[in-house]
């Protein structure tokens, strides 16, 4: 009897326990504070043990800090720090950016601030993950629109916000677009709350799992 209770017990140790993940949050004073290279194309910046590298083809990524006003973060866009291109077309005004971690992941929310609806307005649209084009979830905060066909979030007003959320099969990147007027300011990531995905539970449980059968087996052989 006290055989067969081990072997239960031992059983329900090895069985594909999952150690659960809570969430974690890139807040704004951290985002305001990410390291950038020297070419404001890469932007780096760690919480919880997970790493977050923000990265663009063609715009930059950068810190801000308004000295304690509203738009403290992540900096996505193609003018900042009171840089002067002169005209409207001598800017970029398009820009792809993507938002890696290096864990998978299966939930991330971002709240954003800055939007204009200078003349063109901003916007942030072609959303995916390394799978694939997703749907995501929005509210907005101030001062945008969401076309929940396209998934496309335009500013009607100055300094719009909102909030992005998304959940699926499990992923360690997000790529969205973002287009603006040359000469708007583009915008700020103001605080990531991710969840990543659940890891099996630790070697060294299962390892204790197994020296328990085996000194069972032996016992069952010496009797």
């Amino acid at each position: 009897m006290k055989t067969r209770t081990l072997l239960l017990a031992t059983a329900c140790a090895l069985s594909p326990m999952m150690a659960s993940a809570a969430s974690i949050t890139f807040t704004e004073s951290l985002l305001q504070t990410v390291t950038p290279n020297a070419t404001n194309t890469e932007a780096t910046a760690t919480a919880g043990g997970v790493t977050l590298t923000a990265k663009t083809t063609d715009g930059r990524v950068d810190y801000y800090d308004d000295n304690g006003g509203g738009g403290n973060g992540l900096y996505i866009g193609a003018i900042i720090r009171g840089e002067n291109y002169g005209t409207s077309t001598s800017a970029p005004t398009s820009g792809k950016y993507e938002l890696n971690f290096d864990k998978a992941i299966n939930s991330i929310s971002f709240e954003f601030d800055w939007l204009t609806n200078r003349d063109p307005a901003e916007a942030i649209t072609g959303w995916a993950t390394e799978f694939g084009s997703i749907d995501i979830d929005y509210t907005s905060l101030r001062a945008t629109d969401f076309d929940d066909t396209t998934d496309t979030i335009t500013s009607t007003g100055s300094l719009g916000s909102g909030i992005v959320t998304y959940s699926g099969a499990a992923f360690t990147s997000l790529f969205f677009d973002h287009t603006q007027a040359a000469r708007n300011i583009g915008f700020v990531i103001n605080e990531i709350t991710i969840s990543p995905v659940p890891v099996p539970a630790s070697l060294p449980l299962a390892l204790a799992g197994f020296g328990i059968f085996g000194v069972i087996r032996r016992k069952q052989r010496q009797a």
